[in-house]
């Protein structure tokens, strides 16, 4: 059975596989790249230096750009953690798991919250967690999915933030479902 440090990294390598541009493939040339998701021209950092990496073109987007990174080749180690810039509550993906980092902590700021995300270690980790986006109080269905374990909850405007984690052993329906009828009560 494949680990799943090993599937990251090979989901990770099709990923960058295919966003890199078709000249550089048809030349031989397998550049360590990949384009950001669209950046906020409100943003105060934007682009590819907080990744430590070199922009090698750029996008326009709705409200802002997307910049193509590359490695920078013959420079020193990335830094093994940073902190990232805040992330609303209201995106699709947040935290460290798109940089191919673990989040080992995060602060709260306007609407999100910022997340201090390190190296990945290739070992299986003993327990997958994250945190869901925020739940409004008036949803019927809140909380984690029926496969996971919630370890915590935090508030956000109208609602709630759960983290999930799957368990380390086989948890039962019925553990799960204690967990999503405490939510019905509020």
């Amino acid at each position: 059975m494949i680990s799943s440090c090993y599937r990251g990294v090979f989901v990770l390598l099709t990923a960058i596989a295919l966003q890199t541009p078709r000249a550089a493939v048809s030349q031989g040339i397998v550049e360590d790249c990949w384009w950001t998701g669209c950046q906020s021209s409100a943003w105060l950092v934007t682009g590819c230096n907080q990744y430590h990496r070199t922009q090698k073109n750029v996008k326009t987007c709705t409200g802002g750009s997307e910049y193509y990174c590359c490695a920078n080749v013959g420079l020193q180690q990335p830094e093994e953690c940073w902190w990232t810039g805040c992330q609303p509550n209201n995106w699709l993906i947040k935290g460290c798991d798109s940089y191919n980092r673990t989040e080992i902590a995060r602060e709260q700021c306007l609407d999100g919250f910022k997340y201090k995300c390190c190296l990945n270690e290739c070992s299986e980790p003993e327990e997958k967690c994250w945190w869901t986006g925020c739940q409004l109080t008036k949803w019927n269905i809140r909380g984690c999915p029926s496969n996971t374990v919630q370890t915590g909850t935090h508030a956000c405007p109208r609602g709630d933030l759960y983290q999930c984690c799957l368990p380390r052993k086989k948890s039962t329906v019925s553990d799960s479902m204690v967990n999503r009828r405490k939510d019905y009560r509020k």
